[in-house]
């Protein structure tokens, strides 16, 4: 009785590995019948210039001007330091506006940590009563 289940059992499997081996044999032919086309790109096409990314950038106001960059460098790390409570580290900074005697010109401050910014845009948000401040660099137009 038990081999007679087994029997059944086996047979079963064989008619279903015979369906699944005509249906593999079927996409098989399918599939033959297919030509795929490929277009070849030339890596040059692929190489567009990528405009610079202002997702890390801040705009300091308030920092003193002085005509050597190294004194207010020197200033504006002293700065975000105290702002962000750590060393930030800074990938480029620079003022903009033309320069005079009777202003202070704002400082485009390109971080490379994005959550230095968060940090300070949020501490600046906080200390509304210091003299400098930051703010999130979306309004100034791209260079190109």
């Amino acid at each position: 009785m038990a081999s007679s289940c087994m029997l059944d059992c086996f047979s079963a499997v064989n008619q279903k590995i015979d369906e699944l081996s005509k249906a593999v044999q079927n996409l098989s032919s399918i599939n033959s019948g297919i030509q795929v086309q490929t277009r070849a790109t030339p890596i040059q096409s692929l190489a567009t210039p990528v405009e610079p990314s202002r997702e890390k950038s801040v705009i300091v106001f308030g920092l003193p001007e002085n005509q050597d960059s190294s004194v207010w460098r020197s200033r504006l790390m002293d700065v975000l330091k105290f702002a962000a409570g750590h060393t930030v580290a800074i990938q480029d900074a620079f003022r903009i506006c033309a320069f005079s005697s009777h202003k202070v010109r704002p400082l485009v401050v390109k971080l490379r940590n994005i959550w230095d910014k968060r940090l300070l845009l949020s501490n600046s948000r906080n200390s509304q009563a210091a003299p400098i401040t930051c703010v999130e660099c979306t309004l100034l137009p791209m260079n190109h």
